[in-house]
């Protein structure tokens, strides 16, 4: 089934799904395999298909741990889908986005819903880049930025704020403000840092000092001063994330 949905092969997809249900109906062991399906569909942009199959999850298996991923992930995808929707009537991104946000007022996975449909602007941003539109590509990663900005206002404690922050680095980087993103990434090691997004931060403003420092923004005292402080907390909070190899082989150049 999966390999279906990579492949466009929908019906086939759907006709596997439906044997899917009808055999496991009750199995609780088997309810990854529905959430797995309901992710590939969500990641082919089908929402409703996506939408569907998380209902199911939540309704068969209450209380596991696959019902309430799906809770979260339904939410999303009901959105993505009446973003579609609303695209197709009227293309103007902001509308579209404020009237799907005014229906799931309340939800209490609003925030997570909102900061996937301001990743559009997001995507539009790189996709805008990789045509050598520079103008258009800024002027998305600016109302991204200035999205979650608001997002972050009005939901301060939500943890899609460590996610938001982090492609708000990403995108402070093209529009090349390297400390507005080193400010992005500190914020999430600050208040996330147990997000899968703290570690990687950190190495990345690791790698942002070097890049000031290489291009003669910053002193080298200064600038190996920071690096060092990333580069050492990397190792000593993450030993095994990707980059502590990376770190510690750096720190040692540089006693």
């Amino acid at each position: 089934m999966i390999s279906d949905i990579a492949l466009g092969n929908y019906q086939d997809a759907e006709d596997g799904t439906q044997r899917l249900i009808t055999d496991i109906a009750g199995d609780e062991s088997l309810a990854k395999s529905v959430y797995s399906v309901a992710k590939k569909y969500r990641n082919s942009n089908e929402y409703e298909k996506a939408r569907d199959l998380y209902g199911y999850a939540i309704n068969s298996w209450p209380g596991t741990k696959y019902a309430l991923l799906s809770r979260r992930w339904r939410v999303i995808s009901i959105a993505m889908g009446d973003y579609q929707s609303a695209m197709n009537n009227d293309p103007n991104m902001q509308s579209a986005i404020d009237r799907t946000l005014d229906k799931l007022s309340g939800n209490p996975f609003v925030a997570d819903a909102a900061s996937h449909l301001i990743q559009e602007y997001y995507k539009y941003a790189l996709s805008e880049k990789k045509a050598g539109n520079v103008s258009e590509s800024r002027k998305y990663f600016r109302t991204a930025i200035r999205e979650w900005d608001e997002l972050t206002r009005r939901f301060p404690d939500s943890e899609v704020n460590a996610e938001s922050y982090y492609l708000r680095a990403q995108g402070y980087l093209y529009l090349q403000q390297p400390r507005k993103a080193i400010e992005c990434w500190s914020r999430i090691i600050a208040k996330w840092p147990d997000s899968e997004c703290a570690s990687d931060g950190l190495f990345r403003m690791g790698r942002t000092w070097e890049r000031l420092l290489k291009s003669r923004e910053m002193s080298k005292l200064g600038a190996e001063k920071q690096i060092k402080s990333a580069y050492r907390r990397l190792v000593v909070d993450y030993p095994n994330c990707e980059w502590t190899k990376y770190a510690r082989l750096w720190l040692s150049q540089h006693n």
